[in-house]
């Protein structure tokens, strides 16, 4: 059924359904231009991404446990319980499957907003190019419970109750990526035009939010055996214990969101300057939506700074990996423009998706490139991963720190959004993604062997079933 929507919003006559032949057939035109422009940005974003072949060391892919480490550390509980399921996912699969669910979501937001087939389309596009969703590529199968959730709370918004669809998916939403608990609010833009609405919603998903916590931590306790949510010391906490922490934390914050902002200024700033000289030069109508207006606007914003602020308690910075609410609640003021001037709204998506689109090819080209240079000689070394038993890395972090600068100087590559690779330990992933099954870092038995044989990136020494490498610099 959503399939033939979206195949009657590309076969109408005019994108905005004027009565105007001539100006239906520009409308059209401008419409179909920007779909080939969105498709074509995501098509080479995602050709880029399904050309991955090394994951990060943490990734559930190269997991043997029964991840009991990251529902300790992490509090993912629902992926605890799923765990042996997501081990079965092809990893590709789970990218597609998770930007089908996210397209599906922001297509139902924004249709339950503008009741408008093709800006619903525009919108859903548009936030498959955000940054924060390809800086997380090197984890495919983590967020996968999350989108398929978001994807259940778009399909079951107009069906049951909020108090129900927020409910379910804020809590269960907590237990697998809880930056995400934060979208589910979009669904219910139109409900947010009075004060009594906004104040509704905002009320649900506090609520919500705080009841998520409290299952999470009981969660914690009855398979982690343990209370409270362990969280490790390389994401350097800060609990609020007096109010200088309470300040320094709010300053962290505060600086994770004046450089995650910096990112998309860009096009905010055009669209700015254009939507004034419009309406000073040629003027806008006034919208006739009651649902348009300053409590709309509210809501958005509060969607889009919700992280920085839930993170405040612990001091602990926001990762570009965790962005997605600021990025899709920006892009959701297209959504309020179209209500202004439709071909403002369109532009403002185009200006977006333009931004977009730069820094997450140029974030998921740098690490698909250096990860499948090292695993391409890797699979030059003559040792049959079956029947090795051991790998073991003799390097430093400075040894695979330059190979990593060498590659990037050499192809001329951009990392704007994600971790970098320059550490042993995130070199590893290489050799399991090439089937070798036990790799031991930076060991001291190394010293005992000499390497014997090399090519442009790695010198190596088989013996014995066992495999000896180092990087050449």
């Amino acid at each position: 059924m959503l399939f033939n929507e979206q195949f009657y919003a590309i076969k109408n006559i005019s994108l905005f359904k004027e009565n105007d032949t001539g100006k239906g057939n520009i409308d059209n035109f401008i419409f179909i231009g920007t779909i080939c422009f969105l498709l074509y940005c995501l098509i080479c974003v995602l050709s880029e991404t399904l050309s991955i072949t090394m994951w990060r060391h943490d990734a559930i892919v190269h997991r043997l446990d029964d991840y009991s480490g990251q529902l300790i550390k992490e509090g993912r509980w629902l992926n605890y319980l799923v765990y042996p399921f997501l081990k079965q996912i092809k990893p590709h699969l789970s990218t597609i499957v998770c930007l089908a669910c996210l397209w599906y979501f922001g297509y139902r937001c924004a249709i339950n907003f503008t009741n408008n087939k093709r800006i619903s389309l525009l919108f859903s596009l548009s936030i498959l190019l955000i940054p924060g969703f390809y800086s997380f590529v090197g984890w495919p199968l983590v967020g996968l419970p999350a989108y398929i959730l978001l994807a259940w709370a778009a399909y079951a918004y107009d069906k049951w109750s909020i108090h129900f669809v927020l409910g379910v998916s804020i809590v269960f939403l907590f237990g697998t990526q809880n930056n995400l608990c934060n979208l589910v609010p979009l669904l219910y833009l139109s409900k947010a035009n009075k004060l009594k609405g906004l104040s509704h919603i905002i009320t649900l998903w506090i609520c919500f939010y705080l009841i998520g916590y409290i299952v999470t931590l009981l969660m914690v306790r009855m398979f982690g055996h343990v209370w409270g949510i362990q969280i490790g010391e390389w994401r350097h906490p800060n609990p609020i214990t007096n109010f200088n922490d309470f300040i320094a934390n709010i300053k962290v914050s505060y600086q994770c969101l004046k450089e995650h902002v910096h990112l998309f200024g860009y096009p905010i700033i055009v669209f700015v300057t254009i939507f004034i000289l419009y309406r000073t030069i040629i003027g806008l109508k006034k919208t006739s939506k009651k649902n348009v207006n300053l409590y709309t606007f509210l809501l958005i914003l509060c969607i889009a700074i919700s992280f920085y602020l839930q993170v405040i308690p612990m001091g602990l910075g926001v990762a570009d990996r965790t962005t997605h609410t600021l990025w899709i609640a920006l892009i959701t003021v297209g959504l309020l423009a179209y209500y202004y001037s439709k071909h403002i709204a369109v532009l403002f998506f185009v200006l977006v998706s333009y931004s977009n689109f730069h820094l997450s090819y140029e974030t998921v080209h740098y690490y698909s490139t250096v990860g499948n240079i090292w695993t391409k000689y890797i699979k030059q070394i003559s040792a049959d991963p079956e029947v090795t038993d051991t790998v073991y890395l003799c390097m430093t972090d400075k040894d695979v720190a330059s190979s990593e600068i060498r590659i990037i100087r050499d192809n001329h590559l951009n990392n704007y959004m994600t971790e970098g690779l320059g550490e042993v330990y995130r070199f590893a992933p290489a050799f399991l993604d090439n089937g070798f099954k036990n790799v031991i870092l930076n060991t001291q038995k190394c010293e005992l062997f000499e390497k014997n044989r090399s090519n442009n990136v790695i010198s190596y020494n088989y013996t014995n079933n066992e495999l000896f490498v180092w990087i050449n610099n």
